[in-house]
């Protein structure tokens, strides 16, 4: 529980201090240049929407390209 609220107090302190030109994504929101056929994806658009998401999908370093999109389509089937 505590690590809980350690990590609740250093997000809202992280959003805190965001450049007045930079403001999270809302709920919903998709990178720029989304697209739906996930089977298309490189370890670099997938890194992308790790980024942009704050989510690993379920994804390990070792995992090669086709396990990062298997894993990748899974997560955006179940949210």
């Amino acid at each position: 529980m505590l690590a809980q609220a350690v990590t609740a107090a250093q997000g809202r302190a992280a959003l805190a201090n965001l450049p007045s030109h930079v403001t999270p994504a809302p709920i919903g929101a998709v990178p720029p240049g989304f697209q739906t056929n996930i089977s298309g994806y490189s370890r670099a658009d997938i890194t992308k929407l790790i980024v942009f998401y704050n989510q690993d999908f379920g994804i390990l370093i070792g995992d090669d390209e086709t396990e990062q999109r298997r894993k990748l389509t899974i997560f955006m089937s179940h949210h």
